[in-house]
């Protein structure tokens, strides 16, 4: 009389020997949303957010080189105001991007396991604008020349000069300085981004080995 020989225990399989496609380890994700508390609390929303405040700064010292102070097209031309004034706008505006996709990532379509990774996209925009904060700013840092005098019509028709070098000539180096600072910060957030490109290419290339998927959050078997 013969037996059937046992079949074999599935829970005593051994993993380690596990490489064919046929025996994939099923996840199921339990990743919700972050809470929008902790959202804006994280470095890279805080990072933003200093960006922002910076370009505006940057941008409110370039207004009152042009509006409130004497200085000529010609200086401010030769200064590269234009690309500046240019830089901190489109800046501000990637800044505040980047938060509004870092707190409502639901609203953009953004996955919740993928709501705390870098894009590629987002790292190329960085190193662009890096690049064009600290040209702009050195530009302006050593072409930027604030008249010291201002000829000024008094109420008789007559010209009368004042001097000007403390009265409006902070506009140049506020303005400089916060570009700097604006720069250094795309600069970090640069580092973090390609620093997180690497960690997602370690582990896309840990699940090729391992058929386990790695995401943000807690996860559970099936």
């Amino acid at each position: 009389m013969t037996t059937a020989a046992p079949k074999p225990d599935d829970k005593k399989l051994d993993l380690a020997r596990v490489t064919d496609t046929e025996h994939f380890l099923v996840y199921t994700k339990a990743v919700p949303y972050p809470r929008l508390s902790a959202s804006v609390s994280e470095v890279r929303f805080l990072i933003r957010l200093l960006q922002a405040i910076c370009s505006i700064a940057s941008l409110v010292g370039m207004w009152i080189a042009t509006y409130k102070s004497s200085f000529t097209s010609a200086t401010q031309g030769a200064s590269g105001l234009n690309a500046a004034c240019f830089t901190s706008i489109s800046s501000t505006f990637v800044a505040l991007s980047c938060m509004f996709m870092y707190a409502f990532p639901a609203t953009l379509g953004v996955p919740p396991h993928r709501h705390w990774c870098f894009s590629r996209v987002e790292v190329c925009i960085d190193l662009v604008w890096t690049i064009m904060w600290f040209a702009t700013s050195i530009r302006l840092a050593v072409y930027g020349r604030c008249p010291q005098e201002a000829i000024i019509q008094i109420a008789n028709g007559q010209f009368i000069v004042v001097d000007e070098s403390m009265s409006s000539c902070f506009a140049w180096p506020f303005s400089t300085a916060a570009g700097f600072c604006a720069g250094a910060l795309m600069f970090l957030i640069l580092c973090m981004g390609i620093a997180d490109l690497q960690r997602q290419a370690r582990l896309v290339s840990a699940e090729s080995h391992t058929h386990i998927m790695f995401a943000r959050g807690n996860w559970r078997t099936t």
